[in-house]
């Protein structure tokens, strides 16, 4: 399938862009399914930095998804990297990486990162709440794409009782499973005979060989700056899961990792601590 549009430095001119008002809307281009996905379209470089304190009052900013494949690997999700938007208004700045697209016979697409620059993905002179989201894999026949991550400067809002929550992306499951795991983890079936239980195996079997699960996104030097009362919620992303095989018994498996958090700033109130 073919690739998605990208919305890349096209940043209005600095000082001259108040007729901007209300809703601010970034969106890349979803990519084409087809015998392998195309990427989704990714947003690049882009600053509003209005002459009127007041506009735009919202922002939301979207990578493209990946297309699904048919026998190739499904198209990766559209990256959100470089948007700054500065306004006192903003109530929300909603910031999300594009979904990894689906492969029925190959891995899933990577799901699109939120990448920071010099600038970072923020809000950098006040305003309101701020959602940040990386796109999760896509699900695959041999393996699940790895989710998105967030890394770079996310300094969103400095607001009284604001909120900050970045979420990185899941990792994909897969669903292909062999012969021989089929026959281990079903060596009997209720109501399948003897003589019809290689025929059952062999239904569901899905694949020469076990699928991997795509790790989950990270999170990683983020920073969010003085507040008042600012809320900041952070989550990496989980694991990718293999939906047709696997035991709580197993010594090894084949599922994904869960992301992690490192070099995390932040000012204000932070959520309470877990670990999945």
């Amino acid at each position: 399938g073919g690739a998605g549009g990208a919305v890349t430095s096209s940043s209005p001119t600095p000082g001259y862009n108040s007729f901007i008002t209300g809703s601010l809307i970034l969106e890349g281009g979803v990519g084409g399914d087809g015998l392998t996905g195309g990427a989704g379209g990714s947003i690049v470089t882009f600053f509003n930095r209005p002459s009127s304190p007041g506009s735009p009052d919202s922002a939301s900013v979207f990578g493209g998804a990946g297309g699904d494949a048919v026998t190739g690997a499904g198209g990766n999700g559209g990256n959100v990297q470089g948007v700054q938007v500065t306004t006192s208004a903003l109530t929300l700045f909603a910031v999300l990486g594009g979904n990894g697209g689906l492969s029925s016979a190959g891995a899933g697409g990577v799901g699109g990162g939120l990448i920071g620059g010099t600038a970072g993905n923020q809000v950098a002179s006040g305003g309101g709440s701020m959602v940040a989201a990386a796109g999760a894999g896509g699900v695959g026949f041999t393996r699940g794409g790895v989710g998105g991550s967030v890394s770079g400067s996310y300094n969103a809002s400095n607001n009284a009782n604001g909120g900050v929550v970045a979420i990185a992306g899941a990792g994909g499951d897969a669903f292909g499973v062999n012969l021989a795991t089929v026959q281990r983890e079903n060596p009997s079936s209720s109501g399948v005979s003897a003589a019809a239980l290689p025929l059952f195996q062999q239904l569901w079997t899905l694949g020469s060989a076990n699928g991997i699960g795509g790790n989950g996104g990270s999170i990683s030097n983020f920073t969010q700056p003085a507040g008042t009362n600012v809320s900041t919620d952070l989550v990496a992303g989980n694991g990718g899961s293999t939906i047709n095989y696997g035991q709580t018994s197993d010594k090894t498996t084949g599922v994904g990792r869960g992301g992690s958090l490192t070099n995390v700033k932040l000012a204000g109130d932070a959520g309470a601590w877990a670990q999945n």
